[in-house]
């Protein structure tokens, strides 16, 4: 038997987790330098309302240890483990290769697959949502993995964030362009081929830079209509379903469309007041 793996990263609610039958575990994150941990209790709203009102946000990569404790249970018990996570061009994920080599050890029986998406947030999802549905279906560990490499270059995350900051104190956009919101300035953002956040344009506003977005996916999305696109956002209101109508406008009310909301941990890194859709595209940006 084998076993799925994703973190609360990939921003899938709990509601899908559990019907996937997929495994989610948390990464921590900290307000003010007090850890907290995400479970399907979690409340946005309140969450949310923090965050705007200035509280310093910031999350924590697991230990090697830590690691361990998340899988050892399902090796111990005869699974193998297929874990898809976020890009390892953003994050380190050395813990997690030596939390596998002990374990590897430990059980050379086992087998202990690591997907890097080579992407975040709402790109993420999408890839974590179609391997879990091969997952759910029956496929083997290898078809899964041999699938990921078939899909993670061909889905294209595209986000609105409304300032640098985060991502440039995160690592995840180089320079020091740390202007944001007070100046009414918007920055269109994508991951490249590479698993790497680009920015791809700034834009005066945010109604233009929605437009945009918009633009972005009915220019360069494929067959948009034979599957469901993902929308993440990190705040509480109706932008997202807002972004939602003008695509259904465009493509038919049959689109289908997964709207989601940012875990602590995105947040942490993109900020307050983004959003990010996914879709399927010939080829991410180089």
């Amino acid at each position: 038997m084998s076993l799925f793996f994703v973190d609360n990263s990939c921003d899938l609610d709990f509601e899908q987790i559990r019907k996937l039958g997929i495994e989610c575990f948390s990464l921590p994150y900290l307000i003010n330098d007090v850890e907290h941990s995400f479970d399907d209790d979690f409340n946005y709203e309140k969450f949310f309302s923090k965050v705007r009102k200035g509280i310093v946000l910031s999350y924590r990569q697991l230990s090697k240890e830590e690691y361990i404790q998340v899988f050892e249970p399902a090796l111990n018990g005869g699974d193998d483990i297929v874990y898809v996570y976020a890009s390892g061009e953003m994050f380190d994920y050395t813990n997690l290769e030596k939390a596998k080599e002990k374990l590897l050890n430990k059980y050379p029986d086992r087998k202990f697959e690591l997907v890097d998406s080579k992407n975040f947030s709402a790109g993420l999802s999408m890839i974590a949502l179609e391997l879990a549905l091969k997952y759910r279906n029956g496929c083997t560990i290898e078809e899964i993995v041999e699938h990921s490499y078939t899909i993670k270059d061909k889905v294209a995350t595209y986000m609105i964030v409304k300032s640098l900051e985060n991502m440039t104190l995160n690592g995840v956009v180089e320079g020091n362009n740390l202007v944001g919101s007070s100046l009414n300035v918007n920055y269109i953002v994508s991951i490249d081929v590479d698993g790497n956040f680009r920015v791809v344009e700034k834009v005066s506003g945010r109604k233009k830079a929605v437009s945009k977005l918009i633009q972005i996916l009915r220019q360069t999305g494929e067959n948009i209509t034979d599957y469901s696109l993902i929308i993440t956002e990190s705040q509480v209101g109706t932008e997202g379903e807002e972004v939602i109508a003008k695509l259904k406008e465009y493509y038919g009310q049959d689109l289908k469309v997964i709207l989601q909301k940012m875990s602590p941990t995105t947040t942490a890194i993109v900020g307050l007041g983004a959003i990010a859709i996914a879709f399927k595209v010939h080829r991410k940006l180089n």
